[in-house]
């Protein structure tokens, strides 16, 4: 698939890079693109030469299943985030999977280039590295924060810091929409869906939320009870 240079520009992997330099860049990181559809699992091709992956469109939920077949969402990646390290890092099976959540393009790149600079030393190279250090260093907050909601003793409190984590800062009663359906955010949350539905409910008859699908917004009376 040819590597759509305008899209990637708009990433903030590639923030402080002048346009013109993304065909080199590119070139010296061993780049190529893929497109998925709706639940596909993302594989690496080669497992000889390991990849670091960027989502261009889309999105992608990491995800791990148990001997059950049951499956936990660990986190909801974005357009712009990178996943792959923790397979491209170490010479071994990793539980973790990743499932393409819509339609999805991803651009891999070779972890080995983009370790060691090309020669001469492309300025480009290094802005790149320092963007890939800022993007794990953001998603490592995300898996901080995951693991807070689910430190939470009560399906409520864990709810209430979700949504607390996704609201506007400016305007925390503004309706906001999260990546998941009931499924996906039980199986995020780690809960049954039934319970999550009943607790959902609960707390819009209470005053708390209201919800219509995706889209939630938080009632002023939430604020009061987590004071």
């Amino acid at each position: 698939m040819v590597i759509d240079f305008s899209a990637l520009s708009r990433l903030p992997l590639f923030r402080g890079i002048a346009p013109v330099d993304l065909p080199h860049l590119c070139n010296c990181l061993g780049c190529y693109t893929k497109s998925y559809t709706k639940k596909d699992f993302i594989r690496f091709e080669d497992n000889k030469i390991f990849f670091l992956a960027c989502i261009c469109q889309g999105s992608v939920q990491m995800i791990t299943e148990d001997t059950n077949g049951t499956k936990s969402i660990i986190i909801s990646l974005r357009e712009g985030d990178i996943f792959g390290e923790d397979l491209s890092c170490y010479e071994s099976n990793s539980a973790i999977e990743y499932l393409a959540m819509p339609h999805s393009k991803i651009t891999f790149f070779s972890i080995n280039k983009v370790m060691n600079f090309c020669t001469p030393i492309c300025h480009c190279h290094s802005i790149f590295l320092k963007n890939v250090i800022a993007a794990l260093a953001q998603k490592n907050s995300n898996l901080i924060r995951k693991n807070k909601i689910m430190s939470q003793r009560t399906l409520r409190e864990k709810l209430i810091l979700y949504f607390q984590a996704n609201f506007a800062k400016d305007d925390p009663t503004a309706p906001f929409t999260i990546p998941f359906g009931r499924l996906d955010l039980a199986n995020y949350l780690c809960v049954d869906r039934s319970s999550l539905t009943r607790e959902l409910t609960n707390m819009r008859e209470e005053g708390l939320i209201d919800f219509s699908r995706n889209t939630f917004s938080i009632k002023p009376l939430l604020f009061k009870e987590v004071e």
